[in-house]
C-alpha cells in the first residue's frame, strides 16, 4: 500500500468514540438501551483493529456498516421505548430454514417465500428499519439497500456468482442481530479471529430476544404474519432459538459436506478480500471444517437426547430439493402440517421456471474441494456418519 493510501486510511476512524458520535449525530438520538451490548461491540472493535489489517476500502466499508448498525440500534431502542405495546405482539410459530451454507437454504427460503401466507424479512427492512412503516421513505430506503447490496459486486465482481443480492431480496435474519454485536454476521464478513472465539462461547438468547422484537416491529399490527427465517449459522444455536421461539419449526438442509466446504471457504475468503489484502485462507478452511463437524455432532446429540423438540425439526436433502423443488416443498408442507394452497403452488412453479431461465445465463461459482488443501480421505471419514445418517450422495469423488 502506497504512502498516500496509507495516509488516507488513517483518516478513517474505527474507534468507539468516533463511531458512537457519528451515529448519535446522524440519528439525533443517544440512548443505546443499556450497556450490555457494549461488551461484544468492544470485543469486535478490538479484534477488527488489532487483527483485521484492513485496507482503505475495507476501513471505509467497516465504518459505514458499523455506523449504520449503531443508527439502527438507536432507532429501534427509541421506537420500543416510545411504544412498549410492540413487545406484546404475537410472533406465532415462525419457520427457520437452516443447515450448512451452500446446502440449498437460499433456494428453499425463496420457494417458501412465494407463499402469500408466509413472509421473510427483506434486506432493505433489516438495513433501514426506520423507513419500514414510512410510505414516503420506504422506496428510498429500498434504493439505498439495493445500492449497498450490489456494491459488493463492484468491489469483487466474482461475488455475484456466489450469492444473489438485492435490496428487495429475502435475506438471512442474522442482519436483525447485528445491532446486538452478538452476531455471526460480523465474524463471517470481517477477519476477526479473536472475536470469533469470543462469539463461540457467547450466550445467544439475548440476541434472539432482540431478533424477536425486531420481527414484532416489522410486522406492525398484523399478527397473522407467518414469519419465514433463514440463517445457516443458527444451526449451532438451536437451543437458544427455541428458548425464544418455543413453537417454531426448523427445516435443516443437508448436502455432501465436502462439496459445501469448498464453496463456503471460497465465499468467506472473498468477503474478507473485500476488506483486507491479508486473508488467511487456511485459517478459514480449518475453522469451517472443524466447526462444521462439531455442529453436526452437537445437533445430532440434541435431537437424540430430546433437547430439541423432535416434532418441530425437519430435514430436506439438497439433492431432492434441486432435482424436484416442487416435490420437496410438498414434503416440507406435509411435515409442517400446513396447507399448500393452489395460489402458493402456482407462484412456486413460476419462481422455479424463472430461476432456471436466469441461472442459465449467469456465471457459475467455480470452486472445488481440492482448493481447501484438506486431505480427502481424512475429511471424508470425518463426515461419514453424517453422510450415512441422511443417505447423502457423494458430490466430491477423489
Amino acid at each position: 500500500m502506497g504512502r498516500n493510501s496509507g495516509d488516507q486510511s488513517l483518516l478513517v476512524a474505527l474507534d468507539e468514540a468516533s463511531l458512537l458520535e457519528s451515529a448519535i449525530s446522524t440519528a439525533e438520538l443517544q440512548d443505546f438501551g443499556g450497556d450490555d451490548w457494549l461488551v461484544p461491540f468492544r470485543v469486535f472493535l478490538s479484534s477488527l483493529n488489532d487483527e483485521g489489517n484492513l485496507h482503505t476500502t475495507g476501513k471505509l466499508l467497516a465504518r459505514s456498516e458499523l455506523v449504520r448498525t449503531l443508527i439502527n440500534r438507536l432507532y429501534l431502542i427509541d421506537t420500543w421505548q416510545r411504544d412498549p405495546a410492540i413487545e406484546s405482539r404475537s410472533v406465532s410459530a415462525p419457520t427457520l430454514v437452516t443447515g450448512t451454507g451452500r446446502s440449498g437454504t437460499s433456494l428453499l427460503l425463496e420457494l417458501l417465500n412465494c407463499d402469500p401466507h408466509m413472509r421473510a424479512p427483506l434486506t432493505w427492512e433489516m438495513q433501514y428499519p426506520e423507513s419500514v412503516h414510512d410510505q414516503a421513505r420506504g422506496p428510498l430506503a429500498l434504493q439505498d439497500a439495493h445500492r449497498d447490496a450490489t456494491f459488493w459486486n463492484v468491489v469483487t465482481p466474482e461475488y455475484q456468482s456466489m450469492h444473489e443480492n438485492g435490496g428487495d431480496h429475502p435475506n438471512e435474519c442474522i442482519f436483525m442481530t447485528k445491532p446486538t454485536f452478538v452476531s455471526d454476521h460480523w465474524m463471517g464478513t470481517f477477519p476477526t479471529p479473536s472475536y470469533g472465539g469470543w462469539l463461540a462461547r457467547a450466550d445467544r438468547k439475548e440476541s434472539f430476544r432482540f431478533h424477536k422484537k425486531f420481527l414484532q416491529y416489522l410486522q406492525g399490527s398484523d399478527e397473522r404474519v407467518n414469519w419465514l427465517l433463514k440463517a445457516p449459522s443458527h444451526l449451532s444455536q438451536l437451543i437458544a432459538f427455541f428458548a425464544v421461539y418455543p413453537d417454531a419449526h426448523v427445516i435443516v438442509t443437508h448436502r455432501d459436506p465436502l462439496r459445501v466446504l469448498g464453496s463456503i471457504t471460497d465465499l468467506m475468503a472473498t468477503l474478507q478480500w473485500q476488506k483486507t489484502d491479508d486473508v488467511d485462507y487456511q485459517r478459514i478452511v480449518t475453522t469451517v471444517a472443524t466447526g462444521t463437524a462439531l455442529v453436526f455432532e452437537l445437533v445430532d446429540r440434541w435431537r437424540n437426547d430430546g433437547t430439541l423438540p423432535a416434532s418441530q425439526v425437519h430435514d430436506v436433502r439438497y439433492c431432492d430439493l434441486v432435482a424436484d423443488p416442487i416435490s420437496a416443498v410438498r414434503t416440507v408442507y406435509r411435515d409442517l402440517d400446513r396447507e399448500l394452497t393452489p395460489g402458493a403452488l402456482t407462484a412456486m412453479k413460476r419462481y422455479v421456471a424463472q430461476r432456471n431461465a436466469t441461472r442459465s445465463s449467469q456465471p457459475s461459482h467455480d470452486y472445488s474441494f481440492a482448493e481447501t488443501g484438506l486431505d480427502y480421505d481424512e475429511t471424508r471419514h470425518r463426515f461419514s456418519r453424517y453422510m450415512q445418517q441422511f443417505d447423502l450422495p457423494l458430490e466430491v469423488i477423489q
